[in-house]
């Protein structure tokens, strides 16, 4: 076997060995972005079945629900496209599907109660909120949702952070003064107050619910007690127990 010949099948055997590693490297390479793709669409779902979470708590309305339960169901279904022999995956998919046709048939899993009981709550909550606010900016600019959708569930997203935000301060608020406690009951009641009024929600019965704790405010103050058996919020109905319609 002369030399040249030795020569050509070493570097046929090199060249041959390149080429299986390339190969092989871009296996692992697609592996990688395919697995960080099935990672991201997971991460997606997750993040929002959180929020999910806390909106069926607090939100009589089903149209935020449905949208970002749809946008679940969506991440999950292209998580599955891409790793369709993971069991985990297909049945997160579906059963994350069930939900949304459940919710958009109109039905939950618990009872609606618009308040949160503590401090620690309603700080959580509203951290969700400012997450989910940018989380419909990123949805908006990736043109999964369109615009006026976007206004739309934003304007909706607002009010709620405002109803919350006053009715965990009246809940408070009744909870203190059953305790006798004036001093947070004052604190609780003014804080509701400051919410409402800095609302950008403009309406009779905005004004009307102002006039209803100033004059509850004003009463405490001057009197340092709180009207026997007055309550600014039933927790059951999540309104006030006055012959006024509106609601907290």
């Amino acid at each position: 076997m002369n030399v040249t010949y030795i020569i050509t099948i070493v570097s046929v055997l090199i060249i041959a060995s390149m080429i299986m590693s390339g190969i092989s490297y871009n296996r692992q390479q697609a592996m990688k972005r395919r697995k960080a793709k099935i990672n991201r669409f997971k991460q997606q779902a997750d993040e929002l079945i959180g929020i999910i979470s806390l909106l069926l708590k607090i939100d009589k309305e089903y149209g935020l629900i449905c949208q970002l339960q749809n946008i679940v169901s969506s991440s999950l279904q292209a998580a599955h496209q891409l790793a369709p022999d993971d069991p985990l995956i297909s049945s997160h998919c579906q059963t994350q599907s069930q939900r949304a046709s459940l919710f958009n048939s109109g039905k939950r899993e618990n009872k609606v109660n618009c308040y949160t009981t503590n401090d620690s709550e309603l700080n959580q909550a509203m951290s969700l909120f400012t997450q989910l606010g940018k989380i419909l900016d990123i949805y908006k600019n990736k043109g999964v949702l369109s615009a006026a959708k976007h206004q739309e569930l934003s304007a909706h997203l607002q009010t709620l952070r405002v109803d919350l935000d006053i009715n965990s301060n009246l809940y408070q608020a009744d909870n203190f003064a059953v305790n006798g406690d004036i001093t947070m009951y004052q604190m609780h009641l003014k804080q509701a107050l400051e919410v409402l009024k800095k609302s950008t929600i403009e309406s009779n019965e905005k004004h009307e619910r102002i006039k209803f704790l100033s004059e509850m405010l004003t009463e405490v103050k001057k009197t340092n007690a709180v009207i026997g058996g007055q309550k600014l919020l039933k927790p059951q109905e999540a309104t006030p127990k006055t012959d006024n319609k509106f609601k907290y």
